[in-house]
């Protein structure tokens, strides 16, 4: 569902940079700071002591509004709804981030049983860029590397990479917003679909709207509301205890002016350099996937965790359901141990960054064999009184002399007892395939998250793998 998908965005001024550097990626400006020109590690996220391009600098003055709210079903969804690049994810796995994102993260512990619903507040107040350096005809109107860096480059790139990185900063963006996620402990999937429906809306979360404004006092009031958030910028703005003060915290943040502060930075990789030897071109197209995958087994992981110490509320009665819990556990553990290996790995080295080749490169198999609350199933506790009444029945018959009569109906009441059984089947198998597959699979979708949104044929191959028998729930 597309309900808070960029639910809107004001443009205030426009500018053109036709001869600045476009930048290759995003990433958070660091604590240190750093300069324009100066060189940095894409997969440390870390500067270099040395600037190694030969370019001017000019500034962009317009401001960029915007507003995105967005629903998510794992932590690297979260991640992506905040515009966090692939090797800020990999950079934070390892415990290298210190961007305004990560401190968020390390703060939020996600709910695969709750609505999540990222807030992503940003005003931009310029930026700052680097442009072609006019030095002659060899400049040929572009950035290029500083004499002699081109040759080290090609003569000894390891050495050219410790002291100028793999790419550089090329533009610092000043802005003042709120990042944050809204968490709606949810009891039924039916409350869920509920409040979707009445969160949805032109402004969503920060909207006027009498239905979202009451969903969130009466799930506040029920301690079933959680709320974090990290500020960008918003120097002398208050703190938001509640979430009416966080209302108000974003709209100061539309008339303040002095609130602005580096908060992004925009790298250029010297591969797109003209004067940069093509034989040292490095890819690392496997980081982002590695990072997203190891976030989505741990939020599984989690999971199984809940299950485990609350088995009666996913019907895991026996110790056989139970093991079957374990293993699968232990499973993403296992996989997730080793991507992280792999991401450490990458981090040292990153022109060798490749995917496991044995390792899946999504969820959804681990996803299908898992249960459901029984919470979560349609018509519960009515579906189990109608197959009581027809047991009792089957009971007080049998009590009966054997009769033609008495033959018939027993047939009869056990025929609709299979009947019932089976559409109470069909309702956990749909109930897990909704909660565990499609649902998640749309978010994903709604987050471009190309490689994790399924197609017709995926979907029925997991459909016909995994939902033709019932487990849990």
């Amino acid at each position: 569902m597309g309900n808070f998908r960029a639910l809107a965005c004001l443009l205030v001024g426009l500018s053109s940079h036709g001869l600045t550097a476009a930048a290759s990626e995003k990433a958070p400006y660091p604590e240190a700071g750093v300069q324009l020109g100066t060189g940095w590690h894409s997969t440390r996220l870390t500067k270099t002591n040395e600037n190694c391009v030969l370019a001017s600098q000019t500034e962009d003055r317009s401001e960029k509004r915007t507003q995105r709210f967005e629903e998510f079903s794992d932590t690297a969804s979260f991640m992506t709804s905040l515009s966090m690049s692939a090797k800020a994810k990999a950079s934070w796995i390892i415990g290298a981030s210190g961007s305004a994102s990560g401190s968020l993260l390390r703060t939020y512990n996600m709910d695969m049983n709750s609505l999540n619903i990222s807030v992503d507040v940003r005003i931009a107040r310029g930026a700052s860029y680097l442009a072609p350096k006019d030095e002659g005809p060899d400049q040929s109107n572009a950035i290029r590397l500083r004499s002699g860096l081109a040759q080290l480059a090609a003569s000894n790139p390891m050495e050219f990479r410790r002291r100028c990185g793999d790419a550089f900063v090329s533009s610092i963006f000043r802005q003042s917003g709120i990042q944050g996620v809204y968490s709606f402990r949810t009891r039924t999937q039916k409350e869920r679909d509920e409040i979707k429906g009445k969160m949805a809306g032109s402004y969503g979360l920060f909207s006027a709207s009498a239905s979202a404004k009451q969903i969130i006092d009466q799930m506040g009031k029920e301690g079933r509301l959680s709320i974090h958030y990290t500020q960008l910028g918003g120097a002398g703005t208050k703190i938001a205890t509640t979430e009416g003060e966080l209302r108000t915290l974003v709209t100061e943040l539309g008339t303040a002016t002095d609130g602005a502060a580096p908060v992004e930075i925009g790298i250029t990789y010297y591969s797109e350099l003209p004067n940069f030897p093509q034989s040292q071109n490095a890819t690392d197209p496997d980081i982002g996937q590695i990072a997203d995958q190891h976030l989505r087994l741990e939020n599984l992981i989690g999971a199984m965790n809940d299950m485990r110490q609350d088995r009666a509320a996913y019907g895991i009665y026996d110790n056989h359901a139970l093991r079957r819990i374990e293993l699968l556990q232990d499973a993403a553990i296992s996989q997730r141990n080793r991507l992280k290996q792999t991401l450490q790995d990458c981090i040292g080295n990153d022109r060798d960054c490749v995917y496991p080749a044995d390792l899946p490169r999504d969820d959804y198999d681990i996803r299908a064999q898992l249960p459901v609350r029984f919470s979560d199933i349609p018509d519960t506790e009515a579906a189990l009184a109608q197959q009581d009444q027809v047991l009792q029945q089957i009971g007080a018959l049998a009590q009966l002399p054997s009769t033609p009569e008495r033959e018939e109906r027993m047939r009869f009441l056990k025929g609709q007892l299979a009947q019932l059984r089976r559409q109470r089947e069909q309702f956990v198998l749909d109930t897990r395939f909704r909660i565990w597959i499609e649902d998640p699979s749309i978010a994903r979708c709604n987050l471009d998250e190309a490689a994790q949104c399924l197609n017709s044929q995926r979907r029925d191959e997991l459909r016909m793998r995994y939902f033709n028998g019932s487990f849990g729930g």
